[in-house]
């Protein structure tokens, strides 16, 4: 009632005060030709007006806005369709959200800030249950009845709000499934408030510098579009980072072998859970400002990647941590041999090798000096000077022995 008391109000400015207002003007000064002229344009436009307000539950469709068949024609009204399962934002002429639209039948906006005890603007776009209209006023209303179609407003004073994403694409060829995500974006002016599927594939080099590839199937549904179209910039490019960084997280400190103790099964579903906990209502803290919710997360491939050894001297830390397996083995070997004269093959390193074999030392120390099991850090910032520590040169000088 109050919505259509607002409308009302509308319909008496844009009728009755520009009659009124050129009226009394066109009295006191005397019915000039221009006066006469403006008073019978005012009431021209007043008649359009009319006619377009009757006629509109008919002729919406004329104005409806699409990202096919764009219509941004200024003082025009616009309408836009809004497809089952989809919600579309409103916008001012500086891109900022003033409401949203759905289309979910059984479905609409909560409309109140308050929301689990949280006070918040952004709540009120949540989607819950029950029945909803976009309509604000018995007219709107009426030609949502007729039509299907909302209306937004005149431009460019309102429109449709349009962004830009990557479609996404599942292939299934020779029983192998392929993610394709396309290189040209495409542009989209909505969001699913149903659930709908999505994928994003992941390559995780483990500890043991293996890699493995996942190919992820989720099932997604958009519970609060504010949220998912301004809480963050291009939503299927921050939740692909998101799940590659959490799938990280989860497998960087494996190894292969620890990988297949557990058992492919196993390991999916790990995986599976701990990608599926960056959902809204599961960790908020995680994803505050999506307004998305992770119904499923299936893997459908997942594969071992061998390295070439191109690739593999690539990797610095692969071959860094080689370097310390060689040394910790070469230091046990000698260690075993039980050579007692430790000062005496330190004098003869030093000959045979000269400062060349002090700096080769010492540039093997600032790759072994860390050589703890498991541990995969650079030793950097050193002094250019000899290395103080007595035990660090002996143990090095005793590799350069060895592999004489």
């Amino acid at each position: 009632m109050k919505k259509n008391k607002g409308f009302a109000a509308l319909l008496f400015v844009i009728f009755v005060c520009p009659e009124i207002l050129l009226g009394g003007i066109c009295y006191f000064s005397g019915f000039t030709p221009i006066m006469q002229f403006l008073l019978g344009g005012v009431v021209f436009l007043q008649t359009l007006v009319f006619v377009f307000i009757i006629t509109a539950p008919l002729t919406a469709g004329i104005f409806v806005s699409t990202v096919e068949k764009p219509k941004h024609i200024p003082l025009l009204p616009l309408f836009a369709a809004v497809e089952n399962g989809r919600s579309k934002a409103v916008v001012d002429q500086g891109g900022n959200a003033t409401r949203y639209v759905i289309n979910k039948h059984d479905a609409g906006f909560h409309l109140k800030k308050e929301l689990d005890g949280v006070s918040s603007e952004d709540n009120m776009w949540n989607v819950v249950e029950g029945e909803y209209s976009n309509a604000r006023n018995f007219w709107e209303q009426k030609i949502e009845e007729k039509t299907g179609l909302v209306f937004v407003g005149v431009f460019p004073w309102r429109r449709v709000y349009q962004y830009e994403l990557h479609p996404i694409k599942m292939l299934t060829k020779g029983g192998t499934r392929t993610l394709v995500i396309s290189e040209k974006s495409e542009t989209s002016d909505h969001v699913r408030v149903r659930e709908f599927n999505w994928g994003a594939q992941v390559t995780v080099l483990l500890k043991d510098m293996f890699q493995v590839s996942i190919l992820f199937s989720f099932r997604l549904q958009c519970v609060n579009p504010h949220k998912l179209l301004f809480g963050v910039d291009n939503w299927d490019e921050s939740f692909a980072d998101a799940v590659a960084s959490r799938t990280i997280e989860t497998l960087q400190n494996f190894k292969l072998e620890d990988l297949t103790k557990l058992g492919t099964d196993v390991t999916k579903s790990m995986i599976a859970e701990s990608v599926s906990k960056i959902s809204l209502e599961i960790e908020p803290k995680t994803e505050v400002h999506w307004g998305l919710k992770v119904i499923e997360t299936q893997i459908s491939k997942y594969e071992f990647l061998a390295l070439t050894d191109e690739e593999r001297n690539a990797l610095t830390i692969v071959e860094v941590t080689k370097r310390k397996m060689d040394a910790r083995t070469i230091e046990y070997q000698t260690e075993k041999q039980g050579e007692k004269d430790v000062v005496g093959a330190r004098a003869e390193a030093i000959e045979a090798h000269g400062v060349a074999g002090m700096q080769a030392s010492r540039d093997q120390m600032l790759e072994t000096a860390s050589a703890n099991e498991g541990q995969q850090t650079i030793i950097t910032g050193l002094s250019n000077g000899q290395p103080s520590e007595e035990g660090e040169i002996v143990k090095l000088l005793k590799a350069l022995l060895a592999k004489k």
